[in-house]
C-alpha cells in the first residue's frame, strides 16, 4: 500500500492475527518457507501493484506451487476489477478488496474465508451468524504482500 496512512489502518485491524507485511518475491519465499517448518500462512493478502510483482503474478505462483496453493488470496486493489473475477478465480484470488480498506469490508471478507473450518459457529449465533467471541481465539498467520 503506497499511502503509510492506509497501511497502518490496514495492518491495525489485522492486529490480533499474526501479520507479516513483506514485498512480492519475500511473500512467496515466507509462504514456501512457513509451510516446510509445519507452520504455514492461511491468509494472504496481495496488493494489485506491488513494484517488485504485481499481485495476480503473486497469486499465480502461489496457485502454481503446491506446498503453498492452500494459502487463501485476497487482492487488494485501488482501481474497479469486478470485470477479471474469472481470470482472479483462475489464480485462486477469492476475495477482492478496494483500498482504502473500510473495517466492515475487512471484517466481512475474513468472515467469509474463516467461517470453516478454522472456528466453530456457537449454538446461540445462529445460522450463517459468526460468534465473533470465537473470532478472539483464532489466530492464523496472515501474509500482506505490498510495497512496505
Amino acid at each position: 500500500m503506497s499511502n503509510p496512512l492506509d497501511r497502518y489502518r490496514f495492518a491495525t485491524r489485522l492486529n490480533s492475527f499474526r501479520t507479516q507485511f513483506v514485498n512480492g518475491v519475500t511473500g512467496v519465499n515466507l509462504l514456501r518457507a512457513a509451510a516446510r517448518e509445519g507452520d504455514p500462512y492461511q491468509l494472504a493478502f496481495l496488493d494489485d501493484q506491488i513494484a517488485d510483482m504485481e499481485g495476480m503474478d503473486l497469486a499465480r505462483e502461489i496457485q502454481e506451487d503446491s506446498a503453498i496453493a492452500a494459502v487463501r488470496r485476497v487482492l487488494l486493489t485501488s482501481i474497479n476489477r469486478q470485470e477479471e473475477t474469472e481470470g482472479m478465480t483462475k489464480v485462486g484470488i477469492e476475495h477482492i478488496l478496494n483500498k482504502p480498506v473500510r473495517q466492515s469490508q475487512l471484517y466481512n471478507c475474513l468472515v467469509a474465508l474463516l467461517e470453516t473450518p478454522f472456528h466453530p459457529l456457537s449454538p446461540s449465533s445462529g445460522p450463517g451468524l459468526v460468534d465473533e467471541g470465537s473470532l478472539t481465539h483464532f489466530s492464523p498467520r496472515v501474509l500482506v504482500a505490498e510495497d512496505n
